[in-house]
Parts: C-alpha cells; structure tokens; sequence
C-alpha cells in the first residue's frame, strides 16, 4: 500500500510570521488492505475555483488505487469528487 504523509496547508500572514493551518491530510482515510481512498501523492498545485473551494488530483489513492479529483473548501472540508480507473487519463 501506498500511504504517503502529504497535507494541503492555508497560509496566513501576519506581520512578518506565517501561520500554516493543515486543511487536510492524505492518507487519513483508508480501506481495509491500508490503500488511501482520499487519494496519496497530490500533483500540481491546486486551482481555485469561482466557488472560492479549492480542486486538485492525487497519484495515488481512491477506490481504485490509480488516483483521484478532489476538493477542499477553505475551512478544510474535504470532498473526493472522481476516482480514477486506471483505464482513463490519471492525474
């Protein structure tokens, strides 16, 4: 299984200090055989939709195990929209 610590983060500055909020964590939702269904191993950066959410693609993870489409909502709320098949254009 591929269980890999990766997390999207918020970044606030403040003065001269950052704060860094983890709005999500890969990997912390899993199956029985330990595979990511929340997708492991993001790639690019995250695009901002109009709706102010966040959407970006794993390499790894989702009920397939060959990556996945998600979104994360700027108070962390974390939705997994596609699972790849393997057969389709992964991330």
């Amino acid at each position: 299984p591929r269980s890999l610590a990766v997390a999207a983060y918020s970044a606030i500055r403040a003065g001269v200090l950052w704060a860094l909020t983890t709005l999500h964590s890969f990997g912390s939702v899993q199956d029985t055989n330990g595979f990511s269904l929340d997708g492991g191993n993001p790639q690019a950066g995250l695009v901002q939709g109009n709706d102010g959410n966040f959407y970006g693609t794993t390499q790894y993870g989702g009920t397939n195990h060959a990556g996945t489409v998600f979104k994360i909502s700027t108070n962390g709320g974390f939705i997994s929209l596609y699972s790849f098949t393997g057969n389709d254009r992964m991330y």
